[in-house]
């Protein structure tokens, strides 16, 4: 039951960022970063060859670009920051461990489950100031009332 709820609960909290772009408190993140770099950073990093051909380009005319830039000549979303470029970092959310603490008590951590994306969202939660994986009161209490259903489910099976 405790991976279900930790697989919930990181649903969930991938959901709210990656769609709503809000924190657990339902703030917004910080803008995407419009301070200008050289071009030639983002080499090999776009998502497609014509960005990649606009990216160069753009290094040729020693035009800087920001990372706010970068992600629009990729055709990403700049109107709200939701940590998702590849995908990859998210790919990688959800329950790290499991463990009884005592009878019918589980503490369930959800965060990177690969060291990429464990280290992604270490750098992005210390610039952002709070934890990424933290979920939201809403967030708890929709996977508390999850947890209900499922045992008054089993209960009413077994009477």
């Amino acid at each position: 039951e405790g991976g279900r709820v930790g697989a919930d609960t990181a649903a969930l909290v991938e959901q709210r960022v990656v769609s709503e772009g809000k924190k657990a408190d339902g703030g917004r993140f910080s803008p995407y970063s419009t301070k200008p770099a050289p071009a030639h950073l983002y080499f090999g990093r776009s998502r497609n060859a014509g960005a990649e051909q606009k990216v160069r380009a753009k290094a040729k005319a020693r035009q800087p670009i920001s990372y706010r830039d970068f992600r629009q000549i990729n055709g990403l979303n700049v109107g709200q920051k939701n940590f998702q470029f590849t995908g990859r970092m998210w790919q990688g959310f959800g329950v790290k461990s499991v463990r009884s603490v005592r009878p019918g008590v589980v503490e369930v951590e959800i965060g990177g489950k690969t060291l990429r994306s464990a280290l992604l969202l270490i750098k992005h939660s210390e610039r952002e100031g709070i934890p990424l994986s933290k979920p939201s009161q809403r967030e708890l209490e929709i996977v508390k009332n999850g947890i209900a259903a499922r045992f008054k489910a089993i209960i009413e099976r077994n009477v």
